[in-house]
């Protein structure tokens, strides 16, 4: 599965907790879901950075100097009050998103044979991401299991794998019978020089 179908189908599946999602649906879904954090983050700390420096530069310096706490306390809830509309979206998208996730990695887990209540070891610090890591690249479960079929494979990725496989799957000349390892060993020991 590429990034982008891996990424629509799990942003189209938020509370889709049954069945089964493959590596490469997890692993290109978290990447995206790591690049746009960090374009959306880039983007929103730029409008407040910007903002909240006009704001210091704005604030009477012996208010700063008496009352620091204050004077941030009004910053805070200045910036709040103007950007509380896109504050709101993000905050929206992001609950969307952590739902999304949360989906995609429980089936993750469902297609290494595991139950979805694995994710919870996450709450362990430290240990428990790393647990979760390994959990998640392990290999998937090529038959079916409680949690449904394998997930299915596009016929495009199987004439890829077919493609690729296939310069080595079909002999370059005809089998010869004279080619065994006891014959080539023979052809061998007649050329040899005799030793004296």
């Amino acid at each position: 599965m590429g990034p982008i179908r891996a990424t629509l189908h799990c942003l189209t599946r938020p509370v889709t907790w049954s069945g089964r999602a493959s590596r490469s649906e997890f692993w290109w879904f978290s990447l995206a879901m790591i690049a746009g954090s960090g374009v959306a983050g880039g983007v929103w700390g730029g409008a407040i950075g910007w903002d909240a420096a006009a704001y210091m530069m704005a604030a009477d310096p012996l208010r700063m100097e008496t009352e620091p706490d204050a004077v941030m306390a009004e910053m805070f809830a200045a910036l709040a009050a103007d950007h509380w509309p896109v504050l709101r979206v993000f905050l929206l998208a992001g609950a969307y998103l952590s739902l999304c996730s949360l989906a995609v990695s429980v089936r993750r887990l469902h297609d290494t044979g595991r139950s979805g209540w694995w994710y919870w070891i996450t709450l362990v610090p430290f240990i428990g991401y790393l647990w979760f890591l390994v959990l998640t690249i392990l290999p998937s479960q090529s038959d079916g299991n409680p949690y449904g079929p394998p997930p299915a494979v596009s016929e495009r990725a199987k004439a890829r794998v077919k493609r690729s496989l296939e310069p080595y799957m079909t002999p370059k000349a005809a089998i010869d019978v004279h080619d065994t390892p006891e014959a080539i060993r023979a052809l061998r020991h007649s050329r040899m020089p005799e030793m004296a």
